[in-house]
């Protein structure tokens, strides 16, 4: 059986401000420092085989302080936050008073159908194809359940959730039904290429 937790990396000040940003970094917030705590205790407890962590310095700093002796810590570059474009750094209302469009995967039948469009082109201009995006998230969904291990993964909000609905078997408009808050972990079991989430929450550093 594979165990796997996926990790949203710790509160920044990106975050507060509502900001995109995926290549560019950000400072964790003194509840990000918080958070911080909170997940080497978690990880701790959870005793993974191995640690996986996004490149970005928010997440990896988080990875690094987390993972215990002799656990190995693999940075996977599949795991960076879905590349914005133009709209690196800025918030919605920024981006739209440039004339930016934001294009987020379809949630709903197009009219007339039964079915969702395909995810299809630049989240922004310049941005990452959302197709490329979900191949690489699913291509970390494969190694993972492939690995029958426990496996802590620090990632980003927009992976983290793309991740989640595809370990689950879920299409990909699913990552919007839920939310995976900052310093928060969806811890989900997986065998025979099935998986469950075990439980979403936001470890606190005093349990």
């Amino acid at each position: 059986m594979a165990r796997i937790a996926v990790i949203r990396h710790p509160e920044t000040q990106a975050n507060v401000e509502r900001r995109y940003i995926a290549a560019t970094d950000s400072p964790w917030t003194e509840e990000g420092r918080n958070q911080a705590k909170a997940l080497v205790s978690f990880v701790e407890k959870a005793r993974p085989d191995t640690v996986w962590s996004s490149p970005a310095p928010r997440a990896l700093k988080a990875a690094h302080a987390a993972t215990p002796c002799a656990v190995p810590l693999r940075v996977v570059e599949e795991l960076q936050e879905i590349g914005f474009g133009a709209a690196e750094g800025l918030t919605f209302d920024e981006a739209r008073s440039l004339g930016l469009e934001i294009r987020y995967l379809p949630s709903v039948p197009q009219a007339g159908t039964a079915t969702v469009p395909e995810p299809t082109g630049e989240i922004a201009p310049g941005g990452e194809r959302w197709e490329d995006f979900l191949a690489r998230v699913r291509a970390v969904r494969n190694a993972l359940i492939e690995a029958d291990r426990t496996v802590c993964v620090f990632t980003h909000g927009g992976t983290g959730r793309a991740l989640v609905a595809s370990l689950l078997g879920l299409p990909p408009e699913a990552m919007w039904a839920f939310a995976l808050p900052t310093g928060g972990v969806a811890e989900i079991a997986a065998e025979r290429g099935h998986a469950t989430l075990v439980r979403l929450f936001r470890p606190r550093a005093d349990v």
